[in-house]
């Protein structure tokens, strides 16, 4: 069988059926199955060691007989079902091989024997094997109680002493006896290493166990505190943390946790290490622990003296100071090994200042109120604080005195109720404790508090500042001087409009001023009492007021000698008076209100038509003696309260409430004056007519009262044009209107803003109204439209009403004389009227007059079809013209066979309108109709040559499509050409500023109707027409006109011919020089503007007639010469050659009456001869001026007469 060691004494054997038993060779005998720990670190070891480790690896039997090696995988998977379910498996199932052998040292056997806490076994075996028995003594003090026991039997015997020393330090044992044994054996053992016994040994080593044995005398004297401070109860938990806290925070955490006397007995144990953190610790102390508890900790102004502290130890000395101080930078250690005496010696007794204490002590009572709201506690601790010595808490302490007192009045009568912490009272100002201490006084007790709190207070904290005695009404409410407390407070109360208190306050202080310490002067009293009136803002309270003003006007020493608070006091009294009336009157103002009244004009005199506004609505009605009382008090109010308002603003005001009040008569009187104010005439008017248009806009009914009080207000001044014009108005609305059957109310007329609204509607509002045109330009007059502009409007909407309504008559009555006024808005009406069908009265003219005025004031839009139409009106004015001055008529020379001849009594206007194409002759056949169309076109030809427009020569399509056109052709035309042709009417006829005989005028007709059809007018027309203009007796114009219309022409040389004729048919001289000129520029023109249109032949022609009898320039010669025909030039010659002979002829019977020109133009020498000296002979007795002209002549003529002139001269 196979066999091996399992562990150290723990034989392993297995026979051959697989069996293993494991025999304990110590005891001899055999290891229970159920161990599985005997089993498991072997197999664990066996995957961790390298060598002779005796392993057997295992097969389930049912797996099979073969034996081999099992995986790792296995192995762990056996020690797993054996570890954890040991009683599942029987060994004996499993099959089992030697895997390896391993072997044991004797350290490592040492080792297992002290791991396995086999104390005894092992110190054997180290003696056996010579080991040294430290490790066993650590390991058995190490699972030890670490009782005395204990540290006598193994720790006094390891020999490693810094062990020794680690544990002593670091070690607490269960009880107190064994902290103190454990503690008291580290002394012993670093007792050793004095300074005295140990010279010039400097070595870490040394130095560390003098460190060591700081701590454990740290560590003792926490010991002994922490069972004082827990009455010898010790607890091993709450030991560990007390030794190594910082003994400050020990002390917070007592003083937390409320035990004072623990925290008592730290501080005697620990003096000098709480004294820098003794206000921190104290601070902990929670606020709802009664002072006194504790009072015998708190700090005074000096520290205690006498503690009681253990004696040195040889280590707590100036070198290990030294050492400490250079080499330990570990804050822990550092509080290790600061004990009492070492901090007694070297840092001493640290006490806070007296500003650390006072500034502690405040704010330890503010956090007592604040956390705990005991005010008592506060008050205990400052008590406290000041029998130690802090004297500079005294007014701290008042402070809270007094927050006492208020909080814990006793007064029956207190109606404070309110709640103020420390902290908030602390933060007010003294004058605001100055008013808590006076908060909730009503009259009863206000003096009593005063003497027993406010007063002492106010004396206390400050001295009362005087105050200035120079100061205005006006700014007596704000001044930035020092005041009293006390005079602040009575302003604060006045502004709650408590003036009962301020009465009482103020009555009291003026009693006597030597024994109460209410006022310092009389002028602070008088000033405080102005003030206090005038920031009250009650409204009922005068009598109050005056009372107060009558305490300080009783003052004899000093105030009634300032004349400025004289001014102030009396200027204060007309205000109470004045306050006084407002309220009378119902607009009640404060006090305050009349000094900044000044520089609210506007809002005064508000008041003032307020005041009036409710006295007139006061019921019953005021009687005229209450009018009267009224004045006064308005005068009064003026003359105390509103000194800026002006005399007559008052009596306008008052006025004005008379005549809304109805008091007609009595405002009568008042609108004359009154003796110390007068109102100016254009006032009292305006006043009179705003009064009677609130009236008459008030009025509900055009026959209610106020209409009749409308009309009263008017009566008072009736000669005036201006209060004339509202009676009109009235007049109008009330009796015009509704005649006309337009009732308007007041109300609506004064939303109207234009009047002519209402004449529109008093035309329109009935049928047939516009008949009545008086009527309605009276009441248009009424109603302010009185200007010719106006009333011309009134006229068009009636002239315009009348044609909507069919009335043309006066439709056209109406247009023509606005058409004569220049009323241009009405030209449409004027257009429609003019075009529209005959009226009576209406001819060619009035009809032309109406287009005319429409045309000058139309729009863009309408000039083209209003033009057509005046040039109809003025073609058939023409012709009746020639009708009236002929007597003839145009039916008797039309085509034969139009139908326009049985028409004889047809009207011009209707011919003119015809828009028919061909319909005038639809009463003829059509075989017919060639031929009368051939005879309009024969009539047509006679005076036009061909069409003007476009190409269009076909005179039958233009005759067939334009019925107006074969209607005057046909009828009219061959009328005016027979006028045209009669040499016998040379009688002339009016028309316009013109004067043509019949003849020309139907010409002129002629070439107008051809003008507007587009016709061109043949040259003998044209020529016609000149010599009718130019047909003598003629004016220069005319001449001018005659030869603009030759210059239409289109032969030139017809001209010519007619200006030749008038040069032989004319005899005046200026005649024969106009035409002439006319002649010569006639010419010009040809040859100068031969190839130019027609309008830029005018411009020449215009041009050159600007120049009137100007001989022709080098320039003009010299072009006339560059024309290609020698005509013109010719011509041109001969004409100025006439002029020459002409003016020669007028210079010699000028000089010589009588003579025969041709004689002298043909040089007869011995005629010229007889005649220059028969008038030389005539003229030697006369002297006459002549002669030079005489002399002349004879020279031009070569007369031997010279010397007969020299004699007579």
């Amino acid at each position: 069988m196979d066999f091996t060691w399992w562990c150290d004494h723990i034989l392993a054997i297995v026979n051959r059926s697989g069996v293993v038993m494991l025999i304990d060779i110590l005891s001899g005998s055999i290891v229970p199955e159920e161990d599985h720990a005997y089993f498991l670190p072997v197999l664990e070891r066996a995957l961790k060691y390298k060598g002779c480790v005796f392993l057997l690896a295992s097969q389930s039997s049912k797996e099979g007989d073969a034996l081999h090696v099992g995986s790792t995988e296995e192995l762990h998977q056996t020690d797993w079902i054996i570890e954890d379910r040991p009683n599942q498996f029987h060994l004996s199932r499993f099959l089992w091989h030697l895997v390896s052998f391993t072997e044991k040292t004797v350290p490592e056997m040492y080792s297992i024997l002290i791991s396995k806490k086999k104390y005894q076994s092992a110190l054997d075996f180290a003696d056996s094997h010579r080991l040294d028995k430290d490790e066993v003594l650590k390991s058995q003090w190490l699972n030890s109680s670490h009782g005395v026991n204990e540290i006598k039997n193994i720790l006094s015997n390891i020999k490693d002493k810094n062990f020794v020393l680690s544990e002593c330090i670091d070690r607490i044992g269960v009880t107190e006896d064994a902290v103190k044994a454990l503690l008291d054996y580290g002394l012993r053992i670093t007792d050793h290493h004095k300074f005295s016994e140990v010279d010039d040994d400097n070595s870490s080593k040394v130095w560390n166990l003098r460190l060591a044995r700081l701590q454990i005398l740290q560590f003792r004297d926490r010991l002994e505190t922490y069972l004082g401070i827990n009455m010898g109860r010790f607890s091993v938990q709450e030991y560990s943390k007390f030794r190594i806290m910082p003994v400050n925070e020990a002390a917070i955490s007592l003083a937390e946790s409320g035990k004072i006397g623990a925290l008592n007995l730290l501080f005697k144990r620990h003096p000098y290490s709480l004294s820098l953190f003794m206000l921190e610790i104290l601070a902990a102390i929670p606020e709802t622990v009664p002072v006194q508890m504790y009072g015998q900790l708190l700090p005074g102004r000096s520290p205690p003296s006498g503690f009681a502290v253990r004696q040195d130890d040889w280590v707590e000395c100036e070198k290990m100071v030294h050492f400490i101080n250079a080499s330990v930078k570990n804050h822990d250690i550092l509080i290790q090994v600061k004990t009492e005496p070492f901090v007694k010696h070297f840092h001493g007794f640290s006490w806070p200042s007296i500003d650390e204490l006072s500034n502690w002590y405040t704010n330890r009572a503010r956090v007592m109120d604040d956390f705990s709201g005991q005010l008592d506690n506060c008050l205990s601790l400052l008590e406290f604080a000041l029998r130690k010595g802090i004297s500079e808490l005294q007014p701290f302490h008042h402070d809270v005195l007094y927050l006492n007192q208020i909080i814990y009045s006793n007064d029956d009568d207190s109606e404070m109720g309110f709640s103020m912490n420390l902290a908030k009272w602390l933060e007010l100002s003294d004058y605001e404790k100055f008013k808590f201490l006076l908060k909730g006084v009503k009259e009863e007790n206000v003096t009593e508090r005063l003497h027993n709190r406010a007063i002492p207070f106010l004396c206390e904290k400050f001295r009362k500042v005087s105050l200035l005695g120079n100061v205005t009404v006006s700014d007596c409410t704000n001044r930035n001087i020092e005041e009293s407390f006390l005079v602040r407070w009575l302003k604060d109360t006045s502004e709650e409009n408590r003036l009962d208190i301020c009465l009482v306050v103020i009555e009291e202080g003026c009693r006597n001023f030597q024994s109460n310490d209410y006022f310092k002067t009389e002028v602070e009293a008088a000033d405080c009492a102005l003030q206090c009136i005038y920031l009250s803002t009650v409204l009922d309270k005068w009598s109050t007021m005056a009372a107060i003003l009558s305490k300080v006007s009783q003052i004899q020493d000093g105030a009634s000698q300032v004349e400025d608070l004289e001014r102030r006091l009396k200027i204060a009294e007309g205000h109470i008076e004045a306050g006084r009336l407002l309220a009378f009157y119902q607009v009640p103002k404060p006090l305050n209100f009349f000094l900044g009244a000044q520089s609210d004009e506007k809002g005064v005199k508000q008041i003032i038509r307020l005041i009036l506004s409710k006295f007139i609505r006061r019921q019953p009605s005021r009687s005229d003696s209450e009018w009267a009382s009224m004045w006064r008090d308005m005068q009064y109010l003026r003359e105390k309260a509103f000194p800026f308002l002006d005399r007559e603003y008052i009596l306008t005001e008052f006025c004005r409430g008379l005549l809304k009040a109805g008091k007609f008569s009595l405002a009568r009187n008042y609108l004359k004056g009154t003796s110390s104010v007068a109102l100016a005439s254009e006032k009292a008017e305006s006043l009179v007519i705003q009064a009677a248009r609130e009236y008459f806009f008030s009025a509900s009914s055009l026959s209610c009262s106020e209409i009749w009080k409308a009309r009263e207000c008017l009566n008072l001044y009736p000669s005036s044009g201006n209060v004339k014009a509202e009676a009109d108005i009235i007049d109008a609305l009330t009796a015009k209107l509704p005649n006309l059957g337009v009732n308007i109310l007041p109300m609506q007329f004064r939303q109207i803003k234009d009047p002519m609204e209402i004449i529109k509607m008093a035309i329109t509002n009935q049928s047939g109204a516009y008949f009545h045109v008086d009527e309605l330009i009276e009441v248009a007059r009424l109603l302010g439209l009185r200007s010719a502009d106006d009333i011309s409007a009134v006229e068009e909407a009636i002239a315009r009403e009348a044609a909507v309504s069919g009335d043309l008559q006066l439709a056209f009555d109406l247009c023509l004389g606005l058409a004569r006024k220049g009323h241009g808005t009405v030209w449409d009406l004027c257009a429609a009227i003019a075009r529209g069908p005959a009226l009576d009265n209406m001819d060619v003219d009035s009809r032309k007059q109406l287009l005319g005025f429409a045309l000058s004031h139309c729009d863009e839009e309408s000039i083209g079809e209003l033009l057509h139409a005046w040039k109809d009106l003025d073609m058939q004015g023409q012709c009746e013209i020639l009708m009236i001055s002929t007597e003839t008529n145009p039916s008797k020379f039309s085509v034969e066979g139009s139908s326009l001849n049985s028409l004889p009594n047809q009207s011009f206007q209707n011919i003119l309108d015809v828009n028919g194409c061909f319909q005038e002759f639809d009463g003829i056949g059509d075989d017919n109709q060639d031929v009368h169309l051939q005879k309009a076109r024969d009539v047509l030809s006679i005076v036009a040559k061909t069409l003007a427009i476009g190409d269009r020569t076909d005179w039958a399509s233009i005759l067939t499509e334009n019925g107006k056109v074969l209607s005057f052709a046909a009828s009219q035309l061959p009328w005016l050409i027979e006028l045209s042709k009669k040499g016998e009417h040379h009688r002339k006829i009016s028309t316009g500023k013109q004067y043509l005989n019949i003849r020309t005028q139907a010409v002129v007709t002629i070439l107008c109707w051809l003008a507007r059809n587009g016709f061109a007018p043949r040259d003998n027309l044209i020529a016609s027409l000149a010599e009718s203009i130019m047909e003598p007796p003629v004016t220069e114009e005319e001449d001018i006109m005659g030869c603009s219309y030759l210059l239409n022409l289109v032969d030139a040389f017809n001209g010519v011919e007619i200006i030749e004729e008038q040069l032989k048919i004319r005899k005046d001289y200026q005649e024969i020089c106009s035409i002439m000129s006319v002649g010569m520029a006639y010419s010009l023109l040809h040859n100068s503007g031969l190839k130019t249109d027609p309008s830029h032949r005018r411009e020449l022609l215009k041009r050159r007639f600007k120049e009137k009898h100007a001989s022709p320039s080098s320039d003009d010669m010299d072009k006339l010469g560059k024309v290609q025909s020698s005509f013109w030039r010719e011509w041109k010659l001969k004409l100025e050659a006439q002029k020459r002979l002409t003016e020669h002829s007028r210079a010699l019977e000028k000089i010589i009456p009588g003579v025969e020109t041709e004689r002298f133009l043909s040089r007869d020498s011995i005629y010229i001869e007889n005649v220059v000296i028969s008038l030389i002979e005539s003229v030697k007795l006369e002297r006459k001026h002549i002669l030079k002209d005489i002399l002349k002549l004879v020279d031009t003529y070569d007369l031997n007469c010279t010397e007969r002139c020299y004699c007579v001269t």
